[in-house]
């Protein structure tokens, strides 16, 4: 571990503004434990220039702070372990991943995507848009199981999600992807339609309400009787 300049962590370690920007009251009334003097904000318990910008300004103990050991540029950091600088400084690993000998790694199911400019942890395993791998598309008729694009049931879409949905039925996916019926009304037959006084979930079939998640004389839209020995389960016969 050594101490390492930090030029591209221009928030946490740059040094404070100087006399071309004025500091004025933002520093002395907003950053606790700072005073702006002749356009600079210095740290009053030391009086020495404040780190930061006109953004934000902190007044770390130099003695202490690994991030400022020193002065506000330098950091004592280990490339090979640190996730905020792994493998060289100022890169940073996605929120879930960790740094292994100077390598952003993913937990296992994750692969690391993108590049050193933006990167992130995709869930491989059941993604439906990096299925199997970071450009793994599965086509909006399958989704993504084990890593592998597998068919949806005949009628069914995938939105996005891990599970294939029922567009005739789907009150956030009615007739189409992201085609949200309104409060108060129900997906029937890829239509939204207004519940004509009928509790949650129920819609009015034969003039009367019905569930069709639940119903076999009316599964997932009026008058779909479900066939001798199956019933209704969630809109669809089993």
């Amino acid at each position: 571990m050594s101490i390492i300049p930090l030029l591209a962590l221009s928030v946490l370690a740059f040094a404070a503004v100087t006399g071309f920007a004025a500091c004025g009251p933002r520093c002395d009334n907003v950053y606790q434990g700072t005073r702006c003097v002749n356009d600079v904000c210095v740290c009053t318990n030391s009086g020495t220039q404040a780190c930061g910008s006109l953004d934000f300004y902190y007044c770390p103990d130099f003695d202490t702070d690994v991030y400022s050991c020193g002065s506000c540029t330098n950091a004592c950091v280990d490339t090979k372990t640190d996730p905020r600088n792994c493998g060289y400084c100022g890169q940073g690993c996605p929120t879930i991943a960790s740094c292994v000998n100077g390598h952003c790694q993913c937990p296992p199911g994750h692969a690391l995507c993108g590049d050193s400019h933006a990167s992130w942890c995709a869930d491989i395993m059941n993604d439906p848009y990096t299925c199997g791998g970071c450009y793994g598309f599965c086509e909006r008729d399958s989704t993504c199981r084990n890593g592998k694009c597998v068919p949806c049931q005949a009628g069914f879409i995938q939105c996005g999600n891990t599970n294939c949905v029922n567009p005739q039925n789907d009150n956030t996916h009615c007739g189409d992807c992201w085609n949200n019926c309104k409060t108060g009304s129900n997906c029937v037959n890829g239509k939204c339609q207004d519940n004509d006084g009928c509790g949650p979930g129920q819609i009015k079939c034969d003039g009367g309400c019905r569930n069709t998640a639940s119903d076999n004389e009316h599964c997932g839209r009026c008058n779909n009787r479900c066939p001798s020995g199956k019933n209704c389960s969630r809109g669809n016969c089993v």
